[in-house]
C-alpha cells in the first residue's frame, strides 16, 4: 500500500501510521517532483535577475510622467532627452 493521503500544492505522498512506504514510487516521485519544480524556479530567478540588472543599466534614472497642463514636460529621464525638447532636469 502506497501513501493514502497527498499534499494540497504538490501531491507529494503524506503517510498516515497504517500505510506502507513504498519508496520506489511514491518516495521517489515526490523527488522527482520537488527536484523539477526547484529547477522550475531557480531558472526564473535567473530570468528575474537579468532582466533587474539590464533596467539598472539601461542608464534611465527618475521617472516618465504624461505632459501638464501647460504644454511642458512633466516627467524627466535625468540628463536625458525625456520628450521633444532639449535636455533638462524638470
Amino acid at each position: 500500500m502506497a501513501a493514502t493521503s497527498k499534499t494540497g500544492n504538490y501531491d507529494l505522498p503524506i503517510y498516515k501510521p497504517e500505510d506502507i512506504t513504498s519508496w520506489t514510487t511514491d518516495f521517489n516521485g515526490a523527488m522527482n517532483k520537488i527536484d523539477t519544480r526547484m529547477k522550475t524556479n531557480a531558472d526564473a530567478a535567473g530570468t528575474a535577475q537579468s532582466t533587474a540588472t539590464e533596467a539598472k543599466n539601461s542608464g534611465r534614472t527618475g521617472s516618465r510622467r504624461s505632459g501638464g497642463s501647460d504644454g511642458r514636460c512633466a516627467g524627466t529621464y535625468y540628463k536625458t532627452e525625456c520628450c521633444s525638447r532639449a535636455y533638462h532636469d524638470t
